[in-house]
């Protein structure tokens, strides 16, 4: 099961007041619809870049029945979304999820390397595992 931080913070911040005067939508929706597209981002995009994704993949992940492109661009005004150029990144997702990815991919290393000696097999190892090395 993943899980992302969620603090209690957000009820109250500014940012979120800006999120739903443009979206013209309540503090509960705007949380749900923002909790809903970070969910979707670890899943997805765990390193937070969501530039190769069309906005209606973004709003139908955060299950926005609205307008994706005014979904998006109300996210990047509020300062939820970061967009440089071509880029659309979620604003400090590496401080709020770069544990946790981490913490990931070290506990998918370690079920790797305890199937490989519980197995023997060493045909799935990949440049990134230390039975490769």
């Amino acid at each position: 099961m993943t899980w992302i931080e969620s603090h209690t913070t957000l009820k109250d911040h500014w940012k979120l007041a800006i999120l739903c005067d443009l979206l013209a939508v309540s503090r509960p929706a705007a949380i749900g619809h923002l909790h809903l597209l970070w969910w979707w981002t670890i899943t997805y995009a765990d390193d937070g870049d969501l530039s190769r994704f069309p906005v209606t993949a973004l709003a139908r992940a955060a299950e926005w029945d609205g307008d994706p492109q005014a979904f998006v661009d109300a996210l990047v005004e509020a300062g939820f979304l970061d967009r440089d150029g071509d880029t659309l990144r979620v604003h400090d997702w590496e401080e709020y999820c770069g544990r946790l990815v981490a913490e990931r991919e070290r506990r998918r290393r370690w079920r790797q390397r305890r199937r490989l000696a519980t197995t023997g097999d060493v045909t799935e190892t990949s440049p990134t595992t230390p039975a490769a090395r």
